[in-house]
């Protein structure tokens, strides 16, 4: 698709290039919100964020109870399977038809 002056405005096809000035322009607009956002999360949590750097440090390596524990939270745990519903006749009837018929 062509823009203004003749120029792409698309993904060229054959090349994989594009015009990256629509990019440039939306990166300058979300960018600083990103970044603020990033500084508030870090900010938030940077005492967590130490005592885990510093155990690290110490021992290079932590699994998950131990990085659990050093932030002040519960491991969750796995979760469980969800139950299958139970089918009416109708239902399983066609369930087993459509799998006949898959198995041609």
């Amino acid at each position: 698709m062509l823009g203004a002056r003749g120029r792409r405005r698309w993904p060229n096809r054959g090349t994989g290039t594009f015009d990256r000035r629509p990019a440039r322009a939306v990166g300058h607009y979300f960018q600083p919100r990103v970044l603020d956002a990033q500084k508030q999360i870090l900010s938030l949590h940077r005492d967590q964020l130490e005592k885990v750097t510093t155990e690290l440090l110490v021992r290079e390596t932590l699994d998950g109870v131990e990085f659990y524990k050093l932030v002040g939270k519960e491991m969750p745990r796995a979760k469980e399977p969800v139950p299958l519903m139970p089918v009416s006749g109708a239902v399983a009837a066609l369930v087993q038809k459509g799998a006949g018929q898959n198995g041609r």
